[in-house]
């Protein structure tokens, strides 16, 4: 999956590989979004943490979306020179949260991904730090996320840059999600 660079809030692309259509809303300079998987409603979700920090994990929160479990909230985990930073929480959390995190020399490289009109779930690929890049030869996943509906399975990232902030759309639920990745 290619991403697209962006110079506008809220431009509308297509995947070139299955058609579904994702709102980039990050700014020139921020750094590059991968596509969406989602939908098309909430707010905007833009998180890039200045000075760059690397994503290393996820504390999310589950819902329901009719008989479908779908993603509540997320908050990501950065790692900036050895210290744990959170971001903040986008979407309703409540209690009982799902945290993932990268063993010692990895980072968050990719999603993999499923939605429909929310994000129904998701797995974090993470990937060995080498330099300034990511090596997805040396990777692992972890448990998946969430529930298994809405599209077939999405891989955002993995191209070798480090992730460096997460973007979509949220309101109670988290309605779209996708990577910002380092110039």
């Amino acid at each position: 999956m290619n991403s697209a660079r962006l110079l506008n809030v809220g431009a509308m692309v297509a995947c070139a590989c299955c058609g579904l259509l994702a709102t980039n809303l990050a700014f020139a300079g921020d750094g590059e979004a991968t596509e969406f998987v989602g939908g098309k409603g909430g707010g905007k979700l833009l998180e890039v943490p200045s000075p760059h920090q690397t994503l290393t994990g996820f504390d999310v929160t589950y819902g329901e979306m009719g008989a479908s479990r779908v993603i509540r909230s997320v908050q990501a985990i950065y790692d900036q020179q050895g210290t744990q930073v959170r971001g903040k929480t986008y979407g309703s959390a409540n209690p009982e949260h799902v945290r993932v995190e990268a063993k010692p020399g990895y980072a968050i490289g990719a999603i993999i991904a499923r939605g429909g009109y929310r994000v129904d779930g998701f797995r974090a690929v993470f990937m060995r730090i080498k330099g300034d890049q990511l090596d997805p030869s040396e990777s692992y996943e972890s448990r998946w996320l969430g529930g298994r509906g809405g599209s077939a399975d999405v891989k955002l990232g993995g191209d070798r840059r480090r992730v460096i902030g997460i973007a979509g759309r949220y309101g109670d639920d988290i309605d779209a999600l996708g990577l910002m990745l380092n110039d």
